[in-house]
């Protein structure tokens, strides 16, 4: 059966475009970075929070928070970052944020870095700590899956307010002790005895936190506030 005269010229255009097309995508198949294996490490952290600006890195990139120096040390451990390696800059989350002069104990994080056979928790937890000033150490590194979260994961949280019953603290204690003076210790614990047991509402003492942060990260906003 003869094939039509337009037949015949589709068929020889899709032979002219086939070498083109080939050619293309052989070009984005080479221009694709390569697929590269990554490893979630959870971090637990401890911190003297006097001479930080708070947990989160803020706009200005001279203020000293912990983010920035713990994700500064965790770079610098890394040979794929510590090179200077073209690449994206890792992910830091922490658990929660804590503001200027507030220390952690044990402050978790969650960190995706490119996996290396040569890099286990305990290399990399020294590597961190000979990079990280004396006011901030990592106390514990673990290898995770991803679906950990140090914040959608975390169970509960522990906060702690020392008071201190006197009217001036020395200076060993200054850093880390309300000086209250004198309280009504009975009085005190005849309030907390109607609270105990009972559940709070603390949503008006809280902000929306997703809003709070730039489109799509977790890195906090400076103009929010």
């Amino acid at each position: 059966r003869p094939i039509p005269v337009h037949g015949v010229a589709r068929c020889r255009r899709k032979q002219q475009l086939l070498p083109a097309c080939l050619g293309a995508l052989m070009v984005q198949v080479l221009l694709r970075p390569p697929l590269v294996a990554v490893q979630r490490w959870k971090i637990q952290v401890a911190y003297d929070g006097s001479d930080f600006l708070g947990w989160q890195s803020l706009g200005d990139k001279s203020a000293r928070t912990v983010h920035g120096s713990l994700l500064t040390a965790l770079m610098k451990s890394h040979p794929q970052y510590g090179r200077h390696i073209a690449g994206p800059v890792p992910q830091l989350v922490g658990c929660s944020r804590t503001d200027r002069g507030v220390h952690a104990e044990a402050q978790v994080a969650h960190v995706d870095l490119v996996s290396l056979s040569d890099l286990d928790a305990a290399t990399l937890k020294r590597r961190c700590n000979h990079r990280l000033p004396s006011d901030l150490r990592v106390m514990d590194v673990e290898a995770v899956d991803q679906n950990f979260h140090a914040r959608k994961s975390a169970l509960k949280k522990c906060y702690r307010y020392d008071l201190l019953l006197a009217d001036e603290a020395t200076p060993f204690q200054a850093r880390y002790v309300w000086p209250v003076g004198p309280v009504d210790l009975p009085l005190l614990r005849t309030v907390a005895e109607q609270w105990n047991g009972r559940r709070v509402d603390c949503r008006p003492f809280t902000v929306n936190w997703r809003s709070s942060c730039r489109d799509g990260t977790d890195v906090f906003d400076e103009d929010y506030y």
